[in-house]
């Protein structure tokens, strides 16, 4: 492959915020050719069938939530990959959770690598206290700190984990109780919140 070409398909690349699938790619005007080729000499890294990332973009350690986001479109973090988005646990989560929503009738292969576990939701469940991000210009979604508390109460998960989130929620700049409350009443955890939140403040 020439300077020139390589230069082309790095552009290219960029211009698409580091990811490409094999049609986008070929749609530029490029061979399939040179995705192996690329892959084989470590440019371009496979992020499923189909799917790849221009290997030198620096996403400051947050690029494999981009990856999932790809991976599962429409998708929404949740529970542990949520608290740590949103700086609300120590708990440093082995695989990612994202929800999506249950009418869907197909879910995307997953890759041995990033791990990712799937939760569907329906109705309030999935709708309520989506947010967006940004890392690198690559918009992601997740649950805002209320859904996410409700869930863990919602699903049973994780009790000290739990109460680790509630207490930095609870001196957090932009905490909210009332949204807590609300949220906490459509999910029906609200007798739950009201233990743990009698307890801590």
């Amino acid at each position: 492959m020439n300077h020139k070409t390589f230069k082309t398909i790095e552009n290219q690349f960029i211009q698409s915020n580091g990811y490409m699938r094999t049609k986008e790619f070929m749609n530029a005007g490029f061979s399939y050719y040179y995705l192996p080729k690329l892959k084989e000499e470590g440019i371009i890294d496979k992020i499923k069938r189909g799917l790849f990332r221009w290997g030198e973009m620096d996403f400051r350690g947050f690029y494999q939530y981009i990856d999932v986001s790809k991976i599962i479109p429409n998708s929404v973090f949740c529970l542990y990959s949520a608290l740590e988005l949103l700086e609300l646990s120590s708990y440093i989560p082995n695989l990612y959770y994202v929800a999506i929503e249950r009418k869907r009738s197909y879910i995307p292969k997953r890759p041995e690598y990033p791990q990712i576990k799937v939760k569907t939701f329906s109705g309030n469940n999935f709708s309520l206290g989506i947010m967006s991000i940004k890392i690198e210009n690559q918009e992601i979604k997740l649950y805002d700190m209320e859904k996410t508390i409700c869930d863990f109460v919602r699903l049973k998960f994780d009790i000290h984990v739990l109460k680790e989130a509630l207490s930095d929620y609870l001196i957090h700049p932009k905490m909210d109780l009332d949204k807590l409350t609300r949220y906490a009443k459509i999910l029906r955890v609200d007798k739950t919140i009201q233990k743990y939140l009698e307890v801590l403040i």
